[in-house]
């Protein structure tokens, strides 16, 4: 009875570790994808510029700075015009990212599919339902829409949780 009474407590649990997760993943991808318009860290090319130019522990307080003295850090190019030119680069390869991956979360609404008949009475074709994209926008109106009783097929699958974060991740690199 116990461990009946308690499922709900641990679902809800277990959704919020696994969200923060998820941010706190989103946010690390973020930073270190965001500088790659810059440059690069040769350490390691996994970190942002803060991480590779500091040292011992930052959560501590205890750095080096991150300012122009950085050997670890490389950027680009020292040229102006060069520089810009691969910013927008990398800007606009890391929108397209973005949309191609939310374009995978593509379904169509059963639930809204037509007859196949206009107003006339003639016969428009196939039975087309309502093109959605899962993964695109803040969620916040469909869970709404989920929250008060209506049902969106594969909402909620993990996938689209997975193209969510990706697609968050390179949007917000975009800049």
């Amino acid at each position: 009875m116990a461990w009946d009474s308690s499922q709900g407590w641990l679902a809800a649990a277990s959704i919020g570790v696994l969200t923060a997760l998820v941010a706190f993943l989103v946010d690390i991808a973020t930073a270190t994808i965001s500088d790659y318009k810059f440059g690069f860290c040769t350490k390691n090319p996994f970190s942002n510029r803060e991480t590779c130019c500091t040292s011992k522990a930052p959560f501590l307080g205890i750095t080096n700075g991150t300012g122009e003295n950085c050997e670890a850090w490389r950027i680009w190019s020292t040229n102006y015009y060069a520089a810009y030119v691969i910013y927008v680069a990398f800007a606009l390869m890391f929108a397209i990212i973005a949309g191609s991956v939310t374009m995978t979360t593509k379904t169509n609404l059963p639930a809204v599919q037509m007859d196949g008949r206009d107003s006339s009475g003639g016969n428009q074709g196939p039975n087309i339902g309502k093109s959605l994209y899962l993964a695109a926008g803040s969620g916040i109106p469909e869970i709404k829409t989920i929250l008060s009783g209506f049902v969106i097929p594969h909402f909620l699958d993990f996938k689209v949780l997975v193209v969510k974060a990706i697609g968050a991740t390179f949007a917000v690199s975009t800049g």
